[in-house]
């Protein structure tokens, strides 16, 4: 049950944060409001998987830093589940938005979208 904990506490982290991917769908643009951060992306930011099915989502950090560096979320645990290293579970029929933030500069976040249909 502690792993559900620290995803209520990282969502609120980022709420208000808007994220921009319309100009590029691997690419997340993030505005803060004092100007946009490009770079920082989760792969692939869009995917639909079943429920029960697994995806790995990954970041452009370098594999040696990824696990220490990042900070992975969900808005809907209930529907995309995610763990630490960004391996993400479907729960429900429904639509989630998971999150990454970098621990080393929390002004960097990025995001992906995942859509859990049904079996």
């Amino acid at each position: 049950m502690r792993k559900f904990l620290i995803v209520p506490l990282l969502a609120a982290a980022v709420w208000g944060v808007a994220c921009d991917t319309a100009t590029s769908p691997d690419i997340a643009s993030i505005s803060l409001g004092n100007g946009n951060i490009t770079g920082f992306a989760i792969s692939p930011s869009r995917v639909r998987i079943l429920v029960g099915d697994n995806v790995q989502l990954t970041t452009n950090m370098p594999r040696e830093q990824f696990n220490l560096n990042v900070a992975w979320g969900s808005t809907d645990p209930a529907i995309a589940f995610v763990s630490p290293t960004g391996f993400v579970t479907g729960g429900q029929i429904g639509t989630a938005t998971i999150f990454a933030r970098l621990l080393t500069d929390t002004t960097q976040v990025a995001t992906a979208t995942v859509q859990v249909l049904p079996r």
